[in-house]
C-alpha cells in the first residue's frame, strides 16, 4: 500500500501554517494551545501500539484467504454490506476503529470496502447512537436517522471503488 505522501506533506505544511497564523494574532493563546496538544498526545499515543498490534494479530488469526473472499476486490456489494454492519457495530472511538481500518487494508481488503467501514463507522456506530443519541433525542428519531444514513456508506465506498478504477485512489 502506498502512502500518500505529497498529501500527507500539503496537510501537515497547512496545520503549520494556521498555527503559525493564529500564534501571531493571538500570542497569548499558545501556551494553552501547547498544553492541550500535549495532553492530547498524551492520551492518544499510549492507546496506538496495543490497537494496531491487536487490529494486525486478529487479522492474522483468520484463514488464509477468508479475507480476500470477503472484503478484497471482488467482494463487489456484498463487501461493502459486510464492512457496512461491521462499522455499525465497532465500539469505541478512532483509536479502535482506524487501526482495525488500517490492518484491514493492508491485510488486502478493497479501498472501497474500507471506505464502506470507516464511513458507516463515523456516521451510524451503535454504540453511540445507543449511549448518547437514544436518550437524548429519542427512539424514533435516533431509528430513523441509523436507517436514513445505511445507504451512504455503501454509496462511498462504492465511489471509492470507482474513483480506484479509474486510478485516483
Amino acid at each position: 500500500m502506498n502512502a500518500p505522501w505529497p498529501l500527507l506533506v500539503l496537510l501537515v505544511m497547512l496545520f503549520l501554517g494556521l498555527a503559525a497564523w493564529i500564534g501571531l494574532r493571538r500570542p497569548d493563546a499558545r501556551p494553552a494551545a501547547f498544553a492541550a496538544a500535549r495532553r492530547q498526545l498524551w492520551l492518544v499515543l499510549p492507546r496506538l501500539p496495543p490497537a494496531l498490534l491487536a487490529a494486525e494479530c486478529t487479522l492474522r488469526l483468520l484463514p488464509e484467504g477468508t479475507l480476500a473472499q470477503w472484503l478484497g476486490e471482488g467482494s463487489g456489494w456484498r463487501g461493502l454490506a459486510l464492512a457496512t454492519a461491521v462499522g455499525v457495530a465497532v465500539p469505541g472511538g478512532p483509536a479502535v476503529a482506524l487501526p482495525i481500518a488500517w490492518a484491514l487494508l493492508s491485510g488486502g481488503a478493497a479501498v472501497s470496502v474500507v471506505v464502506a467501514f470507516v464511513t458507516s463507522w463515523s456516521l451510524i456506530a451503535a454504540h453511540r447512537a445507543m449511549l448518547f443519541e437514544w436518550p437524548l433525542m429519542g427512539a424514533s428519531w435516533t431509528l430513523r436517522r441509523m436507517l436514513l444514513s445505511l445507504p451512504l456508506p455503501v454509496l462511498a465506498g462504492a465511489a471509492a471503488g470507482m474513483l480506484t478504477r479509474l486510478g485516483h485512489g
